[in-house]
Order: structure tokens, then sequence, then C-alpha cells
């Protein structure tokens, strides 16, 4: 999640208004899940390739540092990535896993389950995360203690760098996916997970279904089942980075498909939002009478989101039910 370029900002983007919403369409006493493969520790080192801080200007180490010395807006995207790049309980950073050829910074920014835990613990609500490392990057980091009555591990970060009290569990899994979905179904069935009414899930590969793929469209299906066996509240997000679009956007057009074909009769509604090369889509479970009026709310929180993050970004791309609707 700390790499900085356009990619990085999306799918920050859409993992925090995708938590936003769950919390504000389930009722105030009910808990929320959030998975996600593919992790980082909670704070990793901002880094960037050489061209990049050219190439994504309004997201790149200075433009992050400038949020540090201004007022943001509470539960933003800005204030998030602002406490995390303060860091002021000085909370463990871990280094990128490499350095050479790249602009490393010791500033951190945050991982997708911090964003979800952080918007969480502000609104003073329970979320329980199950956090899969697929150990090609790091290895296992020894939980913190915790004080009496708080969360640990991520969820303590979370309510650390805030200032506030959280509620919730945090279970860490080293592995690699798709093997580890097995424990993610016992962490719903039988663990913190059934407590939750909604679920947001989140897979951060290098891309979906193209090339040397990280998360083919079978592995694909595979998750959504897994999260759909309890939740009936599911917003499920993976990023993907699109080097391949084909004669007339025809490979691009064809993994748009693909997408929303996965498990549709589960999760009958889908969003990609494009910026560049960069997509990170959205499959929508929601009860039938109301999952139009979710698909078009979180279209609507990302884009005010993004065009919130900086006047000079051009608009997002949108893809609703693999077709392009702007």
């Amino acid at each position: 999640m700390p790499r900085l370029n356009y990619g990085t900002l999306l799918e920050n983007i859409v993992v925090l208004e995708s938590t936003r919403l769950c919390l504000e369409r389930c009722s105030a006493d009910a808990p929320i899940g959030f998975a996600t493969s593919f992790a980082m520790p909670p704070l990793t080192g901002c880094w960037s390739k050489s061209a990049e801080e050219a190439n994504n200007p309004w997201f790149n180490h200075p433009i992050l540092a400038s949020l540090v010395a201004g007022p943001c807006p509470t539960g933003s995207l800005q204030q998030m990535w602002s406490l995390c790049l303060n860091n002021v309980p000085n909370l463990p950073v871990r280094p990128f896993y490499q350095s050479e050829g790249l602009s490393v910074y010791e500033s951190a920014g945050p991982n997708g389950a911090l964003l979800a835990a952080m918007l969480a613990a502000q609104n003073g609500r329970e979320i329980h995360l199950w956090i899969n490392d697929n150990a090609e990057r790091y290895g296992r980091v020894p939980p913190r203690p915790s004080a009496e009555g708080q969360a640990s591990g991520t969820l303590s970060d979370a309510a650390i760098l805030l200032g506030v009290r959280a509620t919730g569990t945090t279970t860490d899994v080293l592995g690699w996916f798709p093997d580890t979905l097995p424990r993610l179904g016992g962490w719903l069935g039988d663990g913190p997970g059934r407590n939750a009414t909604a679920l947001v899930g989140f897979l951060d590969p290098d891309n979906y279904a193209e090339g040397n793929t990280q998360v083919s469209a079978t592995d694909h299906r595979h998750w959504l089942r897994v999260l759909a066996t309890r939740a009936q509240y599911v917003l499920s997000a993976v990023f993907s980075g699109c080097q391949n679009r084909g004669r007339g956007n025809a490979a691009r057009n064809q993994r748009l498909a693909w997408f929303h074909s996965d498990e549709v009769e589960l999760y009958p509604q889908s969003l990609v939002f494009e910026y560049g090369n960069f997509q990170t889509g959205v499959k929508v479970r929601w009860p039938v009478e109301s999952n139009s009026r979710v698909v078009a709310d979180l279209r609507q929180r990302v884009d005010a989101a993004w065009r919130g993050w900086h006047s000079s970004l051009g608009p997002l791309a949108v893809h609703i039910n693999g077709q392009c609707a702007s």
C-alpha cells in the first residue's frame, strides 16, 4: 500500500470508502469484518520507482509530507495518511523488502487493514480483521502486548495513532494465497469473523487474470465464495495493474467481463474504477432490493474522494457490471 503512485491512491480510496459505506449502512451496534490477502505490515516505509514521482505529481512523498503540516478533514484519507506519516507514538515501521533502484523514505504509509481499522475506531465501531501476509516480502512480526482492555495488533495500532480506544480483534495469518482460504473460512465460521454483519474483502496483488497472474479468475471465485458463506453484506475489492489492453482495449474488456462474471449469482453487481493502467474492482453482495443503490452510493463516494484529493487529477473511468459507464 505505501508504494507512491496513483494505483495506491486509488485502492486506498476504494478500501476506505467501502469500509465507510458498510459502517454507515449497518446499525451502530453491528460489528463489521475486514479480510485481506497480499498484506504488508500496518506501517511500511514509503517507496517509489525513480520515474514515478514525476508521473504521479499529486501522490508522491512531497505531497504526502505536506499533509502533516496542515489540518485534514476528520475521517478522510488525507487524515489517515497524515497520522501514519507523523507517527507520533513512534510505532514500528517495516522497511520495504527491496531498495535497489528505488526511492525509499523513512516515513511510512498504512496498509488496507490499518485504514479500515482507523475508520472504525474513530467512529467507535467494532471491527474484526483477518490479515494474510503471503510471506514473500515480510516475515512474521511478533505481536506487541496491548494495554488491558485494548485490542491487539493492527487494531491496537489504529487506536494508538488516533488516540482513542478500539473494539474488535486482529487475526494475523502467514501463508500463500489461495492456500490460506480454508483458514479464512474457519475465521468466518467459528472465529471472530462470525460476528460481522457486513464484510469488506481486499485482495492487493499486482494483477488479476493477466500475464504471470497472481489472482486468477478461479482463485478470485474461491475467495468470493468463502466471503459469502456467512455475510449477507459484502464488498470485495481487488487491485490490478492493467498493462495489457490489447487492440481496441479488447484484452482489458475481457478481464472486466471475467471480473463481473466471477460468482455473479452471489455478487450480481460489480464496479471497476480505473485511472491510467490502474484498476480497483469491487464485487457487491447486498440484498437485491438495495443492490443498485449501494453501487450508486459507492461510486459517488469514490468519485468524490478522488476529486477531493487534488483538483488537478483527471476523472476516474468507471465500469459497471463489465461495461463502461463513464
